[in-house]
């Protein structure tokens, strides 16, 4: 025997619109595209070298950060290199930090043939940002009262410069 917790259930549906597959299908495109602006995505524009190959400057000492897919240098390199082109990155707001963008550009380096990335320069971007808030509110009587709150957070993109280089081998 049905409950009258069925029996109400059942109401409901009978005058209910089914719209679980178009809302199914925007939920899951609204998912799918947040995660891609808030986590993957990153693009980098490569111009290379067109010209002769110059005495490229060196460093008798320098900086140096091994961590990445190359090494990457924050200075002119201590050993003589070949300059294979120009890189420009940008990154998603979830990859802004420094160490991020840096270790995006040396994979792209390498991707690209490089043995060697010479940072040029790293910053932040301002890219939007993302604002929520609620609002409740009472009606009584004559009149109406509401409070509101709402939030408003930037979100910034990383940017990074550098050069690709491939390091001679003595």
């Amino acid at each position: 025997m049905p409950s009258l917790y069925d029996a109400a259930n059942a109401r409901l549906r009978a005058y209910a619109i089914d719209t679980t597959g178009t809302i199914g299908h925007m939920k899951r495109n609204l998912m799918l595209l947040a995660c891609v602006f808030l986590g993957g995505c990153a693009v980098a524009d490569f111009t290379p070298y067109s010209g002769a190959q110059q005495n490229w400057p060196v460093s008798s000492g320098t900086f140096v950060d091994n961590k990445y897919a190359v090494p990457v240098f924050y200075g002119a390199p201590n050993r003589p290199y070949v300059v294979l082109g120009y890189l420009n990155a940008e990154t998603a707001p979830v990859r802004s930090r420094r160490g991020a963008v840096v270790a995006f550009m040396a994979r792209r380096a390498q991707e690209l043939g490089g043995n060697g990335l010479i940072v040029l320069g790293t910053n932040r971007e301002y890219v939007g940002s993302v604002s929520s808030s609620s609002v409740t509110g009472n009606v009584y009587g004559g009149g109406f009262s509401a409070t509101g709150f709402g939030t408003t957070t930037p979100l910034f993109g990383g940017k990074g410069d550098a050069v690709v280089i491939r390091l001679v081998i003595r």
